[in-house]
Parts: structure tokens; C-alpha cells; sequence
């Protein structure tokens, strides 16, 4: 069967010290004290004595965002590339050294004499990977969560631009954080009118099919955003997690209208293609009848725009024009 609407790319859009530190789930905050400025970020207080000068992104969405700021001259790695950078910033990308084809270890943060260690998903900042907020804090190194990973109940773009005015306190460039404000919510007044009158529907992701395991997004995720923004239904909206993986069978009990797929070809694993997503659904018994696998109702994005980061706009227009296209 073929794909419907496969849209792949979207022409959308010196050093630190820490102070001691604390967890818990809270907004940012920012005090600034003579020369030193103190930054809360997900409940993990931090004490910068200047803009961040060797920062290295954990993943991908940390990533794009840095290079949507401008930020390439500050960045000494990035890791873990699951989808090609867009096109303007595919020239500061190849800049800057690759430090992991996937999560760096804190060895390979520390060799890359890094002063920030910046991601979108707290789960990266463990032993098993870059090392704890802690430990690192402990070595003079600042880091950074996308507010989307601990901000229950709050909307995903709103979360994004926390996240944009915080990068732009560690870098010292606030106006690169007003810009790329300015940037989301223009994308988002654009769009969001877009299919107004047209009977909503309702949606899912795959984000991935890893080790034969189904991953959707709930109502923590940049697509829930999306979808409240287009005045659509996420099939999963009660799920408080961004992502998970809901089973075969309850993905396909939901039967949502649309199958938004995240391109993740550039990994390269089984079940990253938006053809090898689409030959799964086909052939496992719980999801070949659902309506949106008979029909073709699919939508592929980049599958880093359905992480947090300045990408995450560029689902609004593929959505929005996949549904107005099919209302013709």
C-alpha cells in the first residue's frame, strides 16, 4: 500500500561554576548577583559565572534547538542523530565534532573538555550515560533538560520557549532566545487556522517500532501540542507520558483516523522507515484492519520533529496540510 502525504522535510521554519544543587519538579527560575547569575532548571539549581563556550548536546532535539539559536561557535560535540539536520544548518552541524553516534558516555563528555552538557530527555543524565546532573555539576560542567521533561500538565510549546529563554541565559544570548519565540509562535499562528471547519479526526504516532515494541506519544508530548493546536485528537491524550509504548493490541483497539509516522531512517534500524512502520502495521494481525492501515491515512515527519526542540513546529503545517488535502 502506498503512503499518503509523505512529507520528510518542512521548510518551516568563559567557563561556569555550580552552586549547590536540588531536585525537584519546578519552572525555572533565574536571580542574577554581581557578575554570577543563578538558573533553576527542573528543580536543578545552577550557578553560571559566564555564557557556556564548550557545550555538548546528548541528543538530537538539544541539538537543532542550539543550531536554530545560532549557537554552533559554542558547541564543541553532538551526539546521537537519528534524522538529517535541516538543510540550513546542515553546514554548522558538519562544524562541529561528532562526539557519539549515540548517548556519549561521561568519559566522552569530559574529553571533550565540555562546560554544558545539554539534552531534551532527563533519562540521558545517568550513570549509565553522560553522567548524573550531580556528578557532573561536581566537575564544573552546567546542565540542561528541556522544561517539556518535567512540567506535568503544561503545554509542550510553552515549555519550549522556557527552554529557549534559559538556553539563551546559559549563552549568554537572550536575543536569539526572543527570536526563536518569536519564530515558534508565528509557525503556530499560521497554522492553526489552517483547517478550521473541517470535522476533526482523530490521531496516533509511531515515533519507532523498537525491538518489535509499538512507540506513541501521549499528553506530554510536542504532538499533543500539535494536535491541541489544529483542534485535533491525540488517541492517547490520557496517557501522562510523552512516550511509551501502548502494545500491538491497544493501538489498534483505538483506531485512530491518521497514523502520523516519525522518520527515522537516518538510524537506520528496524522499524525507523516510515515503508518498514508501514509493512508492520500491515502484517501483524492486531493493526492490519484498523481503518487508517486500510485507507493509507498516513503522515510522515521527521522524526526529530516529534522530539522537543525547535523542530517540533514543523509537525503544525505537515498535519494541517495532510488533512486539508484530503478534505478536497
Amino acid at each position: 500500500m502506498g503512503i499518503k502525504h509523505v512529507l520528510l522535510t518542512a521548510a518551516v521554519i568563559p567557563a561556569l561554576s555550580l552552586a549547590a544543587c536540588s531536585q525537584s519538579d519546578t519552572t525555572a527560575s533565574t536571580e542574577a548577583s554581581g557578575d554570577k547569575q543563578t538558573i533553576t532548571n527542573c528543580g536543578f539549581t545552577m550557578e553560571l559565572e559566564g555564557p557556556a563556550q564548550r557545550a555538548v548536546t546528548l541528543r538530537q532535539g538539544a541539538t537543532e534547538t542550539l543550531l536554530e539559536m545560532g549557537l554552533e561557535d559554542q558547541m564543541v560535540g553532538t551526539s546521537d542523530l537519528r534524522t538529517p539536520v535541516l538543510e540550513h544548518n546542515q553546514a554548522a552541524f558538519d562544524s562541529i565534532p561528532v562526539l557519539a553516534d549515540g548517548v556519549p558516555t561521561i568519559e566522552q563528555v569530559m574529553g571533550a573538555d565540555a562546560d554544558a552538557a545539554i539534552s531534551d530527555r532527563a533519562s540521558y543524565f545517568t550513570g549509565q550515560y553522560a553522567g548524573t546532573r550531580e556528578e557532573l555539576a561536581e566537575k564544573g560542567i552546567v546542565t540542561f533538560v528541556s522544561n517539556t521533561d518535567c512540567n506535568k500538565g503544561k503545554p509542550a510549546f510553552d515549555m519550549l520557549e522556557q527552554d529557549y529563554k534559559e538556553l539563551g541565559q546559559i549563552f549568554g544570548k537572550p536575543e536569539a532566545a526572543d527570536k526563536l519565540i518569536e519564530k515558534q509562535r508565528a509557525v503556530i499562528a499560521e497554522n492553526k487556522d489552517k483547517i478550521d471547519g473541517l470535522e476533526p479526526v482523530t490521531m496516533a504516532t509511531i515515533y519507532s517500532i523498537y525491538e518489535g515494541e509499538i512507540y506513541s506519544d501521549g499528553n506530554m508530548s510536542t504532538f499533543q501540542a500539535v494536535t491541541d493546536q489544529l483542534g485535533q485528537k491525540n488517541v492517547f491524550a490520557d496517557v501522562e507520558d510523552q512516550r511509551f509504548s501502548p502494545g500491538w493490541e491497544k493501538f489498534a483497539s483505538l483506531d485512530p483516523d491518521w497514523i502520523v509516522l516519525g522518520d527515522l531512517s537516518t538510524r537506520g534500524g528496524p522499524g525507523d522507515s516510515p515503508e518498514s512502520k508501514i509493512e508492520m502495521l500491515e502484517n501483524n494481525p492486531a493493526t492490519r484492519n484498523m481503518k487508517a492501515v486500510r485507507e493509507g491515512n498516513y503522515i510522515v515527519v521527521p522524526g526529530a520533529a516529534l522530539d522537543p526542540s525547535a523542530r517540533s513546529v514543523e509537525v503544525l503545517p505537515l498535519v494541517a496540510d495532510a488533512l486539508k488535502e484530503a478534505h478536497k
